[in-house]
Parts: C-alpha cells; sequence; structure tokens
C-alpha cells in the first residue's frame, strides 16, 4: 500500500473489516513491518464481522505491507482503508464511539457514532455492512473518502471517511447504506489531535 511521503511524526491509521465468523478478533496488524495498536472495534451479531481501526508510527517508506493476522481457522477475507497522519500529540486516541444497527428484527441500515474532536484534531469512521444487498452510501458529519469496498462476493462492504477540526468539536456521523437488502451494520470512530 502507499503510505505517502516519508515523516520522522508519520502515522498510518488503518480502518479494516473482515469475514471472520467466529467470535476471534484481529490479533495483530504490521503497517510496514511496525506493530499497530488497535484504537476501536466494532462487532456484529454475535460478535462477527468487526469493523476495527489500528495506528502505528511509521515515519520510514513511501510504501510497505499491510500484513493482518488472526487465530480464526479456515478461509477469511479483509478490507482495508488507509490514512497518513503527521503531527499527532499522541497516537492515543482522544475518543472513541461504536454502533451497531440491529436490535431484534429491527434493521435500519443505519449507524451512529459521536466523538470529541479537539481543535487542530481529526477523527477516522468505518462502517461495514453486515450483508445484503445495496445501492450507495451516504455520510453525514464527515467526508467520505471511500465506498463500497466489497469484503467478498457475497458478503457486505466496507466505507470511510473522515473530517478535520478546525475548533473543539462534537462530531455526529450518521453512516446510511441505502436501497436493496442490507441489513447489520457495523460502525466505529476514533479522534485524536
Amino acid at each position: 500500500m502507499s503510505f505517502g511521503t516519508a515523516s520522522s511524526d508519520r502515522c498510518i491509521i488503518v480502518s479494516l473489516t473482515s469475514s471472520l465468523t467466529t467470535a476471534t478478533p484481529v490479533t495483530s496488524v504490521t503497517i510496514g513491518g511496525v506493530s499497530a495498536t488497535r484504537c476501536a472495534i466494532s462487532w456484529y451479531f454475535n460478535n462477527t464481522l468487526p469493523v476495527e481501526i489500528w495506528i502505528a508510527q511509521v515515519p520510514t517508506g513511501t510504501s510497505g505491507n499491510i500484513a493482518i493476522t488472526t487465530s480464526a481457522g479456515g478461509g477469511w477475507t479483509s478490507v482495508i482503508g488507509v490514512y497518513a497522519a503527521t503531527r499527532l500529540k499522541s497516537i492515543v486516541p482522544v475518543a472513541t464511539s461504536i454502533d451497531q444497527d440491529f436490535n431484534g428484527s429491527t434493521w435500519n441500515k443505519v449507524v451512529n457514532t459521536s466523538v470529541f474532536v479537539p481543535a487542530g484534531g481529526f477523527a477516522v469512521s468505518a462502517a461495514r455492512l453486515g450483508s445484503g444487498t445495496y445501492s450507495s452510501v451516504a455520510w453525514t458529519g464527515a467526508t467520505q473518502d471511500f465506498a463500497l469496498a466489497q469484503v467478498t462476493a457475497s458478503e457486505g462492504a466496507l466505507s470511510g471517511a473522515s473530517l478535520l477540526a478546525i475548533a473543539n468539536t462534537t462530531a455526529n456521523i450518521s453512516t446510511t447504506f441505502n436501497a436493496g437488502t442490507a441489513i447489520g451494520l457495523i460502525g466505529a470512530t476514533v479522534s485524536f489531535r
């Protein structure tokens, strides 16, 4: 993957989802050979199909491998979104928020997260469609960076968005997968400064 321009203070942030059908999270992520730290994880029904956000300080190289490891057996696939950030005060998130759109037999096709973002900071958000079909995805409260990256031919998609904060703000972010038979949305948002 491209990491952009190398910088002594560069961090790489990875949002990901996996087709894990057991309650087994990703056990590690390395970014350009550097061990990453999980910032947030949000699960689908019965702790499957997670959405996760990871970060690592990766000052060198303009590209590199992103390796995702899980202890789950059998075949599985992942989809990722990659961000580069510089001048962070800390790789520890200021705030995190997760949401799952399932409640018994009710499916609204919307996930909502809300995080505090300090002045000069930013937030990264990821949302996954658990299963079903869809025609588009819409974000409110953040700018969509990538959309509808298919996890597998029969299962879900990942979309990502971000926002920059000029002044202290509370970012209220909604993600809607439109039309079709989309069910089981999962979302996670993390803010940094």
